[in-house]
């Protein structure tokens, strides 16, 4: 028998963002004003019948803009 201890976490927005912004300022010593663009792509995935349009959405990455004041 195997045990497994599972946890789920669930981030917002602004903590994903938070936890971008504490990481790049004390690993790499950025600091300004912090805009982040999250981007979602449209990514297709096969499907049974080759005339359907199968879509999801996925995460794809995030943008950073950093400016100094």
């Amino acid at each position: 028998m195997k045990i497994q201890n599972k946890k789920e976490i669930v981030l917002s927005v602004e903590d994903v963002q938070n936890i971008l912004f504490d990481h790049l300022t004390k690993q790499y010593k950025l600091d300004g004003n912090f805009d982040f663009n999250f981007v979602v792509a449209r990514k297709s995935f096969p499907s049974q019948y080759p005339s359907d349009s199968n879509y999801r959405h996925e995460f794809d990455g995030v943008k950073i803009m950093v400016t100094h004041e």
